[in-house]
This record gives C-alpha cells, sequence and structure tokens, in this order.
C-alpha cells in the first residue's frame, strides 16, 4: 500500500523525523519537516497527524543509531531519516556512513514503519559537493538495498538553482526556499510514488 492510501486511510498517523540540521531547519522559520507537515495535514484534514522532530544540529548517522529509541516511541508509521554532511565533513568514511544509515533503516523497519531517506541539496561550492557525492550516493544504496523510499533532493535542487538563492551566507545550509525544494521533494517521494 502507497504512503498516500495509508494516510488516505488512516484516522491517525505518527511521524518522527531523524535527523541533523537539516531536519531541525537550521536559521529558517520553516525547514522541510516543517513545510512538509503542514502541507500534510492541510492535504489529509481527517487524519490525526502527530509529529516529533529529532533533528540535532551537528549530528551523524551514528549519533542517530544512539537516538533511536527516543525516536521510536511513541512508533511511527513513518520514519524520515536525513544525515550526510556532518558525516562527510567529520572524516567519517562513506562506507561507514552507509552501514550507519542501513541499520538505522533496518531498525525503523522492523518496528513496520515506513521510512524515507532524504539525502543533504547540492552545495554551493564544488570542491565539498566533491566530498559530499559519495554520501549522497550512499542513500541511494541503501534505498535499493531495503527497500526504502529515497526523495531526489539532488534532482529537485538542480532544476532551481539556477533561479533562486537556495542557500545561505554559509552555501551549505538552505534558505528558506531551498527547505521548499526539498519539502516537495519529500512530498513527490511519499505522496506521489503509485
Amino acid at each position: 500500500m502507497s504512503f498516500a492510501q495509508t494516510v488516505g486511510n488512516s484516522t491517525s498517523l505518527h511521524i518522527s523525523a531523524l535527523g541533523d540540521s537539516l531536519t531541525v531547519g537550521y536559521m529558517v522559520g520553516h525547514g522541510y519537516f516543517h513545510q512538509f507537515l503542514a502541507r500534510l495535514r492541510r492535504e489529509y484534514p481527517d487524519c490525526n497527524i502527530t509529529a516529533e522532530n529529532h533533528g540535532i544540529c551537528g549530528d551523524t548517522a551514528r549519533g542517530g543509531l544512539r537516538r533511536f529509541t527516543q525516536a521510536s516511541h511513541p512508533v511511527p508509521q513513518l520514519a524520515i531519516v536525513q544525515f550526510g554532511l556532518n558525516d562527510a565533513f567529520m572524516g567519517i568514511g562513506a562506507s561507514d556512513f552507509q552501514s550507519s544509515l542501513q541499520r538505522l533503516v533496518a531498525e525503523f523497519q522492523r518496528l513496520d514503519a515506513q521510512v524515507l531517506l532524504v539525502p543533504p541539496p547540492v552545495l554551493r561550492d564544488e570542491a565539498d559537493n566533491s566530498v559530499a557525492r559519495p554520501f549522497i550516493q550512499a542513500h541511494v544504496a541503501v534505498a535499493k538495498a531495503t527497500g526504502a523510499l529515497v526523495a531526489d533532493i539532488a534532482g529537485a535542487w538542480e532544476a532551481h538553482s539556477q533561479t533562486e538563492d537556495l542557500w545561505l551566507f554559509d552555501g551549505v545550509h538552505p534558505s528558506e526556499q531551498g527547505y521548499t525544494i526539498m519539502a516537495d521533494a519529500v512530498w513527490s517521494a511519499l505522496v506521489s510514488t503509485p
């Protein structure tokens, strides 16, 4: 059953988001998770949707594993998992990151939660992108291995990067417009998937 069918046929839905500063919505009023949640509630007003944002600035996938118990109570029907940039720039190997990410997905799936992976967006600096790229690709590999969904953040970002300023001053964290693009990609991965 697709996510759209699940939420459309449910009277209640609990969502847990586990991630880093991008899940927090660092330095903006409404990050991607807040925007996605607001849209979901508008589109499905008859479903009592509860959510917990377990984003922590500076966290890694290993940190997410340590916080899994907190993020899994109450048990979510949907788990949104977003990590990668801190792992990349703290010197954690891409294969170690992929292993931690896959373990997180397996833990949520053990609880029968549907899992959506949210890779980080493209960065302003190409040298930084070359460091981050293997961590973005790890999300796709984990999705293929586990059957988790993955949001096409990079594809959505590239479609807008020539026309809007999508980053804050640091060239890493999205602007509110950048978070809107992320929210749209999350929506597409979940609600537009048959």
